[in-house]
């Protein structure tokens, strides 16, 4: 018999809610490079809508030191590719190109503050 005073064994189990949701709505996103196939940055992000959305981070299409675009490479010599999750065992499933649907000259803004 395990009492709660110290020594008494007494366990308390959370249990997790069921993460299947989530898992799906995340997504694995890459920038790469379209001649070559080369992967410029990757990242993960959020489906935040039933039309295919995703919320990812700017810092995958702009680079931080410089505010480059796409490591320097044009839009047309870029490609955004989606992995979807498929199971905990295994990896994401590339399934998607994608396009940004922010404007270049709002990812490239820096905060003046």
């Amino acid at each position: 018999e395990g009492g709660g005073g110290e020594g008494g064994g007494v366990a308390t189990v959370r249990v997790l809610p069921n993460l299947s949701p989530a898992k799906r709505a995340t997504v694995r996103v890459v920038v790469l490079r379209r001649d070559s196939g080369v992967v410029l940055t990757a990242g993960s992000g959020c489906l935040v809508s039933r039309d295919g959305h995703v919320l990812t981070a700017a810092h995958l299409f702009v680079s931080a030191r410089s505010g480059a675009l796409f490591h320097g490479f044009a839009p047309s010599e870029v490609l955004v590719a989606v992995g979807v999750y498929v199971d905990d065992a295994a990896p994401s499933r590339w399934a998607y190109w994608a396009e940004l649907q922010t404007p270049l000259e709002r990812l490239v803004e820096r905060d003046e503050r």
